[in-house]
């Protein structure tokens, strides 16, 4: 498929959260406004619809309006008022109190009142630096509703039986999975929490009724929708799209045999031009993957190859569809009842199924068709086998790689010789770009292409058509018809019973977002303003920078030209953050999307033709520049609930959604979304980022001392996360997951530091965490985002290839390294959350 790529010793602390908090969370249920009413001293004015950076969803705090007996005792206070002999004093009330008060006092009794005077100021210049330092004064609670959604998300997770010096993400998280349920070995975390609400509200926006001020690319998407939801017009097309698709790509209708391979013109079948035309109308990878990447050696784009993954689709699975997918492992790396030798019968049933179905023949031999269907499984499973997924990419021309090819092989003929001139050709077709086998191209995996040359010289070519016609059959039928969705839906839950099923409209809300993602979130735009938010956010990695290059220029390790240039780095990130600029130019996403055209009864056709246009548009990218890439703006997905770091672009994308983000918590925000942004921008100068310099050129911009330096730190992440266990046959792979790691080590550092550049004597109390001082907060919020129930059936070996480290790791690996973490909660040395040797970079 075609991409354009882009973790004082106590065992409760001093206060434990308010129980009555939580009995009369109740209050929350009620009408805000009745909420404020009740809890308030005086009447509550409730302000009207439309507040400041509200949207339709949250109250600003009350606003207090004082009854008349409280003015009548204002009044009586009042300064100017009039005195007895009937003159108004000039001075103040608390002058007059003082004369009145010295008045008739001796000397010593004078100088008495005045020491105890200076040492009431003295004990409250203490008390606000103590405050300053982090010990809790009293301060104002907030109850508006973002504070008190805050408060119980932090609550109803803790585990206060725990003590957080022993494991703090049990004490944090200890809970969470018993408020936020799935099924029972499915996993869940807040990420696939936000994903399912936001598959919920795109839902009922492509259900709405077209309004007439409603920009024309969100009308297209709702049709798309409706189309994909309309199984009888879906029936009645039947099978013909994909016929059509068979013979665009040179493949017949029916399961290719013998004579399907040889034409009646006396040419015969061109695997290579088949391979670029599925690539070209398709986006399919079959056989081999093609994405459009930087060239490391300068800063235009190019052609990459490497061998196809075998699991990827171009269009998503319907029937493995699921909120917060790409949280969780697919399909292959979850365990199954079934022994492998069932699994490969089942799929051998389900493939002779579809192909009785495409092509019904009553004279169709079974066992012969369930032989053909066991080779391709075969074939696919050998091409798998020389695989080396850390092979670098090498550089090629195309006129270099097809000799290269060609060298170990012998007996090669025109005929099974890989027709490289044949697919730049139909690669190119209908689009303005034109390839010539002189042009570079960047190869991963060589050895792969060398074994598919020497493949197609002892393989018949008929056999790598079968395999051909099937993975685009495969692509294709989950969009025709209830029968051939019925006959996959059998053969998923055979295999994989648990899986989550889907409803119909579930279904094509992924769909229509996968084709037209930008037009959905330009809704949640309209509905919801994040100008004000946004604002906020961007101060905040101001400060997020300003503490990275504190934390570069403190450094001893690291000469002073390093720090220079690195800093100029952390400047020049960009930033997106909330929705994509585009959105404030409604005629400009117009024109993004002005080539699609949804027809209501070509439901897959319509899909189609949108993947071939995508397609044309990532090969007229081929050389440019990637400053001048007008689509970089639009690359990442706004309805995804991630946050994403480019070396390419050197900029990142966030989420600004609860639990992530509150408007009116800044110490929560601080430790969540804070720490999150942190962590990607330190992927622009992890063990890989540190070879992109700020124009995203791979190049050794580095000293040579400070890179050894910088190396030897590294060195000791490894060494500590190979420690952690995760399960009972396996340890974590800590060279695997040593960039996530180290950036969720100094993103945490980082977001410390932007906080107390930040924090100040107005912080507010959060309802029922009073216990708790701003500092615990900070840290609690930080590890609340990762709380999560795992999964029970997922595959050890997809644990170990996973580059991350679980959340609960995550979380303890990085605030066992954090000395402030230490400190804050007043963790004794040497207790599991503070151990003597601690990992650092900067």
């Amino acid at each position: 498929m075609f991409l354009l790529k882009n973790a004082l010793r106590k065992k409760r602390p001093d206060v434990a959260p308010d129980e009555s908090f939580i009995d009369g969370w109740s209050d929350v249920d009620r009408n805000p406004r009745d909420y404020y009413h009740s809890n308030s001293v005086a009447i509550v004015q409730v302000p009207e619809e439309g507040g400041e950076d509200r949207g339709d969803r949250f109250l600003q705090p009350p606003q207090f309006v004082a009854g008349p007996e409280v003015v009548r005792r204002m009044a009586s206070d009042r300064p100017d008022q009039q005195q007895p002999d009937g003159f108004i004093s000039v001075t103040s009330r608390k002058y007059r109190k003082l004369q009145e008060l010295l008045n008739g006092r001796s000397v010593l009794e004078k100088w008495l009142i005045f020491g105890i005077g200076v040492l009431s100021f003295v004990c409250f210049v203490l008390m606000i630096t103590k405050f300053r330092n982090g010990v809790i004064l009293s301060k104002s609670t907030c109850h508006s509703d973002e504070c008190l959604i805050s408060a119980a998300t932090i609550m109803q997770s803790m585990n206060t039986a725990v003590d957080p010096c022993d494991n703090f993400f049990d004490f944090a998280c200890g809970n969470w999975q018993n408020h936020y349920l799935s099924e029972s070995d499915q996993a869940n975390s807040w990420f696939v929490e936000r994903s399912r609400y936001i598959s919920m509200v795109m839902t009922r926006i492509l259900g709405d009724l077209d309004r007439k001020n409603d920009l024309n690319v969100v009308k297209q998407a709702r049709r798309l929708y409706r189309t994909c939801l309309n199984t009888d017009v879906l029936n009645e097309v039947g099978y013909g799209p994909v016929y059509k698709v068979l013979e665009k790509v040179g493949l017949p209708r029916t399961f290719p045999d013998f004579t399907t391979a040889a034409y009646t013109n006396g040419t015969v079948f061109n695997l290579a031009r088949t391979l670029a035309l599925a690539q070209r109308y398709l986006s399919a990878d079959i056989l081999m993957q093609l994405s459009l990447e930087l060239d490391p050696t300068s800063s235009r784009t190019v052609l990459y190859f490497g061998p196809a993954s075998g699991s990827s689709s171009p269009l998503p699975d319907s029937m493995l569809v699921d909120y917060g997918h790409k949280q969780w492992p697919p399909p292959s790396k979850i365990t199954s009842d079934q022994p492998g030798r069932v699994i490969l019968l089942l799929k051998v049933r389900y493939m002779v199924s579809v192909i009785r179905e495409l092509n019904p023949d009553e004279n169709t031999n079974v066992t012969s068709l369930s032989v053909l269907a066991l080779k391709i499984l075969i074939m696919e499973s050998n091409l798998k086998e020389v695989i080396d997924r850390a092979s670098e990419a090498q550089e090629f021309t195309f006129r270099n790689l097809a000799e290269y090819m060609s060298s170990n092989s012998s007996d090669i003929s025109e005929e099974n010789t890989f027709d490289w001139p044949s697919f730049i050709n139909a690669l190119t077709e209908g689009t303005n770009s034109t390839l010539t086998m002189d042009d570079v191209v960047f190869v991963r995996n060589p050895e792969y292409f060398m074994g598919l040359q020497s493949r197609m010289t002892n393989t018949p070519l008929e056999e790598f058509q079968q395999f051909i016609w099937w993975k685009i059959v495969e692509i294709l039928i989950p969009h025709t018809t209830t029968e051939m969705r019925r006959l996959k839906t059998t053969f998923i839950e055979s295999i994989f019973p648990t899986l989550r099923k889907q409803t119909r409209p579930n279904v094509c809300t992924e769909m229509t977002k996968h084709f037209m993602n930008l037009p959905i979130a330009y809704e949640f735009y309209v509905r919801d303003d994040l100008k004000v938010t946004s604002v906020k956010v961007r101060k905040m990695l101001s400060q997020l920078q300003q503490a990275f290059k504190g934390m570069i220029s403190e450094s001893d390790w690291t000469d002073r030209v390093t720090q220079q240039v690195t800093s100029q780095k952390v400047d020049a990130i960009k930033v997106e953050i909330g929705y994509p600029k585009i959105f404030e130019t409604p005629n400009e996403l117009e024109k993004l999307y002005e080539y699609i055209e949804i027809r209501e009864d070509e439901y897959l056709q319509s899909m189609l033709d949108i993947k071939a246009y995508e397609v044309a548009i990532v090969l007229q990218e081929m050389g440019k520049s990637i400053g001048t890439n007008k689509s970089q703006s639009t690359l990442t997905d706004p309805l995804e609930v991630n946050a994403f770091y480019s070396r390419i672009y050197n900029s990142i994308t966030g989420i600004l959604q609860i639990p992530f983000y509150y408007k009116e918590v800044d110490v929560i925000n601080y430790g969540a979304i804070g720490s999150i942004l942190g962590h990607e921008m330190t992927h622009g100068f992890d063990i890989e980022g540190k070879n992109f310099d700020v124009n995203g050129k791979r190049t050794m911009w580095w000293s040579q001392k400070t890179i050894k330096e910088y190396v030897k730190r590294a060195q000791c992440f490894i060494k500590e996360y190979d420690q952690y266990k995760l399960t009972k046959n396996f340890y974590l792979n800590g060279t695997l997951t040593l960039a996530e790691n180290m950036a969720d080590n100094i993103g945490l550092k980082q977001s410390w530091l932007a906080y107390k550049i930040f924090q100040n004597e107005n912080d507010v109390q959060l309802p029922g965490l009073k216990g708790f001082s701003n500092d615990q907060l900070f840290f609690l919020a930080y590890a609340n985002v990762w709380c999560h129930k795992p999964s029970t059936n997922v595959a050890d070996e997809f644990l170990i290839e996973d580059e991350h480290s679980p959340n609960n790791i995550r979380v303890v690996g990085s605030l066992r390294n954090s000395p402030e973490f230490a400190d804050v909660w007043k963790c004794p040395a040497n207790s599991p959350m503070n151990p003597s040797k601690k990992c650092v970079v900067w």
